[in-house]
């Protein structure tokens, strides 16, 4: 990363080589992006080659580029760059105005063209270049493109799976995953044979891709179990301090275990890690917070806010189950406000359209995002860093400071004649003040 003396904040906000990449996307190869934004900015970008992995983004987190973070490849030529989002990764809305992606690349990266931020229904692929088809296993695989035809004419019904598979591959070898993708390569191979043949059950050649699949699919498993364990484990943390490394220690090898494949001794691990977890409750007699209370899913989410808030420990205030939640349901009550505004715009344009003065209209209507400046994401960066804190002095405070934070929207919504005059628009009925008052009231309850 370059460090730009120019950013507000003094860090720089754009990834290692993201200029060289942005070049490449200018000459008409597709690449991947990541965009990190907070309320109606752009914080940061980073232009790859190969997949951006999730890791960039608490990267970007860690060095002070708090936001939400946007996956997605850049297609077009010269001027006009559209920087595409799927649909299939949840994305429903631009993260910004194009006006704003454009400004930020001519400042911070002193790069100018006409950028287009689009919702797709699924990625376009980064194609390999003469660099990639040295590798004899790339090279394989794109030979195999004219069997894929062949297949797909006499058997049209097989395109979601051949789609879906050959996705998958084209992104493990753009990542560099060889040993992963090789066995899947050869699967593929014979599944086309197969295809081809008329056959319906897989030969038992195809064992390896099979066998890959299900450890992917335990894998996911794994993983998402541990995820379960991670706020016991934090609350278990706090509450006995002295059990710090005796917990962490075995995460540590679940992980390195998982990366290996090893998946069976990572599933014993995981069992042995939630036996401690329990095992510390029954030894000290001490109440479980909710996260460690032995429930269904069903009678979890049944539970009520004020309850998870009375069992998690006085010292360290809210339950992470109940600021877990305070953090998602700011940032969809962001997004409650961002489409109140959306659709206020769409009704104020359509109605000064045939007007001479319209590009002014135009311009002035952006006043809007004002709303979301102030309305920013703020507690979002404080609920996270609670979450985090190890301490709890430290989450005390941070937890103390998320309650100012609301108070300070609650005084702005309450208050301001700006918000005031856009609730009693004559264009169309929006009720931003009624939409944050509500919830910051309800998450304010939850954070007691």
């Amino acid at each position: 990363m370059a460090r730009d003396e120019d950013d507000d904040d003094g860090l720089p906000p754009l990834g290692e080589n993201t200029d060289k990449f942005l070049d490449q996307a200018k000459k008409g190869q597709a690449r991947n992006f990541l965009l990190v934004c907070k309320g109606n900015k752009v914080k940061y970008l980073a232009v790859r080659k190969k997949p951006v992995k999730k890791n960039e983004l608490n990267e970007a987190k860690k060095a002070g580029y708090k936001g939400e973070g946007y996956f997605g490849v850049i297609t077009g030529k010269g001027m006009e760059l559209v920087f595409n989002l799927s649909a299939a990764d949840g994305y429903t809305a631009e993260p910004v105005k194009d006006k704003i992606l454009k400004d930020f690349l001519e400042e911070k990266a002193d790069f100018k063209c006409k950028p287009t931020i689009a919702i797709v229904a699924t990625l376009p692929a980064v194609p390999f270049d003469e660099e990639d088809l040295s590798h004899p296993l790339i090279a394989r695989f794109i030979a195999m493109g004219e069997q894929i035809s062949k297949v797909l004419d006499v058997r049209p019904e097989a395109e979601a799976e051949l789609t879906k598979t050959v996705t998958e591959i084209r992104l493990l070898l753009q990542d560099g995953e060889f040993k992963v993708a090789d066995p899947r390569v050869a699967a593929l191979d014979v599944r086309l044979q197969e295809l081809l043949n008329g056959e319906q059950a897989k030969s038992p050649a195809s064992a390896p891709a099979a066998q890959a699949v299900d450890n992917d699919a335990l894998k996911l498993k794994l993983q998402a179990a541990l995820n379960k364990l991670v706020p016991q484990l934090k609350q278990a943390v706090v509450t006995y301090p002295e059990k710090k490394v005796e917990l962490l220690t075995p995460v540590a090898q679940i992980k390195k275990q998982m990366d290996a494949g090893e998946l069976d001794e990572a599933k014993q691990g995981i069992l042995a890690v939630g036996q401690l977890l329990k095992s510390l409750i029954s030894q000290t007699g001490t109440t479980a917070p909710p996260s460690q209370q032995t429930t269904t899913p069903a009678q979890a989410a049944a539970t009520s806010t004020e309850t998870s808030t009375e069992t998690s420990t006085e010292s360290s205030g809210p339950s992470f189950v109940n600021m877990q939640r305070s953090r998602l349901a700011w940032v969809q009550t962001r997004q409650k406000v961002k489409a109140e505004l959306t659709k206020l715009e769409d009704s104020i344009l359509a109605e000064f359209k045939s007007e001479a003065d319209f590009s002014d209209i135009q311009r002035d209507v952006r006043r809007l995002d004002a709303v979301l400046t102030v309305l920013d994401e703020e507690l979002v960066d404080l609920l996270d860093d609670a979450l985090n804190a190890a301490d709890p002095a430290e989450r005390k405070r941070l937890h103390l400071a998320a309650r100012k934070q609301m108070q300070a929207y609650r005084d702005y919504v309450a208050s301001d004649r700006f918000v005031a005059e856009l609730d009693a628009n004559p264009f169309t009925p929006i009720s931003i003040r009624e939409i944050v008052t509500r919830s910051l009231t309800t998450l304010d309850k939850s954070l007691v």
